[in-house]
């Protein structure tokens, strides 16, 4: 790329500044963003004084000097509008109030429990917001009228889950809990938001009654990327190719591709052409309900056939940046959107890859240019990957090794598969087609979804991000890539070679840190409530000891709290006792992270053998491989780690069993106590020598005194003496209390 090809997109590099400094500064504080809004009119001005010097086109003067000016107040409305919507909501936290809300999202629901976006208005000392909100009443739908009581808690509360991420990308500032809802009313003023809400959800169930499955059609079609399993979601990431479940710009650009030789075939040219592709682009976005990535691409769509109308040619990376500008301009949250950002990112990989194979001569014949069609997949799939490391690196912490090669295999599937949707979605309404294309459907459906799973099952397919100077790494890389495709024709020798250069630096990065890893230790100490369990560490095997009740949100905290630590997949899940929630709990987890083994303890009274049966065809169906242990001194290895369980406990007043066990983690030895253990057992055996005693709150409640004396480190958690019956005497250590807080949850490391 000359230098003179600057010149003409003068544009394009006013609209990345914008949207560079805009995206860098979206976490930052008001203090450190306001400055930024300077930096980015310097470069704005910058970049003025070098089209000048260049060539004196008034024009170009012209339309640089209200673009500079729009930057710096784009960016600086951005800034002060999220930091203060931020501000009001914030300010609720904690508080109670009397709300009327119009359900606007239903992103789950149950016999017993809901959870919704919603609009607030007339609201008691309440400004007029967007908030999540969770209700034990699952009937409510889009449009309904409610009102009740609810308490609302921060997006910036006590989750591992980095929920502003989730969260604000759809406007929503803050979460909200309520123990009733009434419904009030069905709002009856049109939209057409509700309009195109109506038609994706009446077009979906018309996809997933006759095919008998079409959750993935549905996805790729619709965008209804909510009815896939989660394990689904996670295969495809594991595979790389996450990106092909979302409606984004490569399922609108092959849309367009099919119509507009369509038209061609019906003889529509010129106007009426660019105005028909124009109005089904707008159609697109709109049933697909306005995703960032999905405006982006229809945004580059429109501008490009307004260019043919005008009679005048669109230039690509003019219309990226343009388009991108003004979706942050009109919605500011857009820079928490990790979909926009990685759209906006990949848009650019493939217009810059465009233009280097724009004019190679052409392939010999059929097999030459499949073959180049593979290749240049793989390394348009290396340059994304290396331009979103960045984004990768601080939202995910882990990436495929093996996307360049799934992408040439799966790209062209889910291509094939979204042509079958559509033409399913045309003709399913003729019974004479439906008996053929349902079947083809699903069946189609069935080999993509059973190929993704059984290629993420493959062992150490995905590699952790998290490490020492493994983020500088990748902002260095993402650098080098970005320098490196604005100067690759002139210096291609000296890009290749700064390129290359980051990535082996990068890749030793995580070589060594996957050999040092492998000589260490780690334990986590997760509590939330009265749940309690273990993320544990050892070479590179990550186990998880569940000590809680079984809910799902804490299953996702132990997940969590692996996943910070390199987790990428669980060499095995340990049970100390079984709820009847464990049963969902553990579906969740085993959908969410590959986990290679579980451990379940034995069955030992009439309502364990349930849920133990339940447990185990659970896991058969699963194909996940587990063994069976009894809680009356058996010992189990795995992965250098060793769990002893201190017998199984009952107290007469309570049927639920007191949980106690020992680990030993890196040569280290670490014993825990749930809340009543200890009253009929005496301790002092247990505790000498163990280098670490956790006295947790799991109940039954303790009832009676307790006195403990250790030479270790002690760890007392948060609900552990809420009645002040426990005393302990660390002669040689220290005594420690665990916070415990809902959503962010404090993690006590031991060393190896």
């Amino acid at each position: 790329m000359t230098k003179q090809s600057y010149i003409r997109r003068p544009l394009f590099l006013f609209c990345l500044s914008f949207f560079s400094a805009a995206v860098l500064a979206a976490d930052v504080s008001t203090r450190i963003k306001l400055p930024c809004v300077i930096f980015s009119a310097a470069i704005s001005a910058a970049l003025l004084f070098t089209c000048r010097a260049a060539g004196k086109r008034r024009l170009s003067l012209l339309a640089a000097l209200l673009i500079t000016s729009g930057i710096a107040g784009g960016i600086a409305h951005q800034y002060l509008t999220c930091d203060r919507r931020l501000a009001e909501a914030d300010r609720l936290d904690g508080t109670s109030a009397e709300i009327t809300a119009t359900v606007k999202e239903v992103r789950y629901s149950s016999s017993y429990f809901g959870y919704y976006t919603v609009d607030i208005h007339n609201g008691s000392d309440v400004p007029d917001i967007c908030v999540s909100l969770g209700v034990p009443d699952g009937s409510f739908t889009v449009g309904d009228v409610i009102g009740g009581v609810v308490t609302f808690e921060s997006l910036q509360g006590s989750s591992s889950f980095t929920e502003s991420t989730y969260f604000l990308s759809d406007g929503v500032l803050i979460c909200a809990e309520s123990e009733k809802m009434d419904f009030k009313s069905s709002s009856s003023s049109f939209s057409l938001e509700s309009f195109f809400g109506k038609l994706n959800r009446r077009l979906t169930s018309r996809i997933v009654t006759s095919s008998n499955g079409g959750e993935l059609a549905s996805a790729v079609l619709l965008g209804r990327r909510d009815l896939l399993n989660d394990s689904v979601k996670r295969d495809f990431s594991r595979t790389g190719i996450s990106h092909l479940l979302a409606v984004s710009g490569i399922h609108l650009s092959l849309a367009v591709a099919a119509l507009e030789p369509l038209l061609g075939k019906l003889r529509i040219k010129g106007r009426a052409r660019a105005l028909i592709l124009c109005i089904c682009v707008l159609f697109c976005m709109a049933i697909t309900g306005f995703s960032k990535s999905v405006m982006r691409a229809g945004s580059m769509h429109i501008l490009r056939y307004i260019g043919s109308l005008l009679g005048k040619r669109s230039d690509g990376l003019t219309s990226l940046g343009f388009a991108t500008v003004m979706i942050i301009l009109i919605d500011p949250f857009s820079v928490y959107d990790t979909g926009f950002i990685l759209s906006v990112l990949a848009s650019y990989a493939c217009i810059i890859y465009a233009r280097y194979t724009n004019n190679r001569r052409p392939a010999g014949n059929r097999l030459k240019a499949m073959l180049r069609g593979a290749f240049d997949t793989v390394k348009l799939t290396l340059l994304i990957t290396g331009l979103t490391l960045p984004v990768m690196w601080k939202v995910f912490g882990s990436i495929s090794l093996i996307s360049p090669l799934t992408n040439v295999v799966f790209i062209p599937a889910v291509s094939a598969f979204l042509y079958l949707s559509l033409i399913y979605i045309i003709l399913c309404g003729i019974p004479a087609l439906n008996v053929i294309l349902a079947p083809l459907l699903s069946k189609s459906e069935a080999l993509i979804l059973t190929a993704a799973q059984k290629i993420s099952l493959l062992p150490h397919i995905t590699v952790s991000l998290h490490g020492t100077l493994i983020g500088i790494f990748c902002v260095l890389v993402f650098i080098t890539l970005a320098i490196a495709t604005f100067y690759y024709k002139k210096h291609r020798a000296r890009a290749v070679l700064s390129t290359a250069l980051c990535t082996v630096c990068l890749s030793a990065c995580l070589v060594i840190g996957y050999i040092s890893a492998s000589y260490g230790a780690e334990l986590d100490y997760v509590t939330k409530g009265k749940s309690e369990g273990f993320s544990i560490r050892c070479g590179n095997s990550y186990v998880l000891i569940d000590a809680s009740d079984g809910s799902s949100g804490f299953s996702r905290e132990l997940m969590y709290a692996a996943e910070n630590e390199g987790a990428t997949e669980l060499s095995a899940l340990i049970l100390t006792h079984m709820h009847r929630k464990h049963i969902s709990s553990v579906a969740s987890l085993t959908d969410n992270i590959i986990v290679r083994k579980v451990f379940l303890p034995e069955a030992e009274s009439e309502g364990d053998i349930e849920i133990f049966e339940s447990l185990c065809a659970l896991l058969e169906r699963r194909g996940i491989k587990y063994s069976v242990y009894s809680r009356r001194g058996d010992e189990i290895s795995h992965g250098g780690i060793g769990f002893q369980h201190l017998g199984y406990t009952m107290l007469s007043r309570s049927t639920h069993p007191v949980v106690a066990f020992e680990l030993t983690v890196g040569g280290k030895r670490f014993a825990y106590f749930g809340s009543s253990f200890g009253e009929n057992v005496s301790l002092d055996d247990i505790v000498h020598g163990a280098d670490t005693v956790f006295l947790g709150a799991h109940p039954p409640v303790r009832k009676k005194q307790i006195e403990i004396k250790t030479d270790g480190m002690v760890i007392l958690s948060q609900l552990a003496n809420e009645k002040e019956l426990l005393s302990v005497s660390a002669n040689g250590g220290t005594v420690q209390l665990a916070q415990d807080g809902s959503y962010h949850v404090e993690e006590y490391r031991i060393l190896n």
